[in-house]
């Protein structure tokens, strides 16, 4: 490989691992975006002095849920394209031979083992795990709030 092409190379991976910092960012936004709005009716509902009639909980549960599944559609699409540009993050390690023992530090990998595997299909981004987590687990609260505060 020329200097040419390691320099080429080495601008996609600056590209690629900004690119998927923003993704996470995009993500982490979203994610809290739902949840203050979550917190904020859950807090107004606690406010009211006299308990919601059932077209107002009927109104707000079916909101919390569009929002929830907006949120995991969304959440869905900047996973695939995270784990896209992850894939190509992968591929440059493996071309500069990050994962073969012994090649940067003696006897020793540069990278863990188990990232080999980043960007593929076996590879889960904590990120995504707990956001999707985190909001099943918001709008469950979130009914429960509608309905029984």
């Amino acid at each position: 490989m020329d200097k040419l092409e390691e320099k080429r190379l080495a601008e996609i991976y600056n590209i690629s691992f900004q690119e998927m910092q923003e993704i996470r960012r995009n993500n982490f936004r979203l994610f809290f975006g739902l949840m203050g709005l979550i917190t904020i009716m859950s807090g107004w509902i606690i406010t009211q002095k006299e308990p919601l009639c059932i077209d107002k909980q009927i109104t707000m549960s079916i909101g919390i849920l569009i929002l929830s599944v907006i949120f995991h559609v969304l959440s869905k699409k900047l996973e695939k394209y995270f784990r896209q540009t992850a894939s190509i993050i992968n591929k440059i390690d493996k071309i500069y031979g990050f994962f073969q023992k012994g090649k940067y530090l003696n006897n020793e990998l540069l990278l863990p083992k188990e990232w080999e595997s980043f960007g593929n299909k076996k590879w889960k981004e904590p990120l995504f795990i707990v956001t999707n987590l985190s909001t099943v687990i918001f709008t469950l609260f979130g009914i429960v709030m509608i309905w029984f505060c």
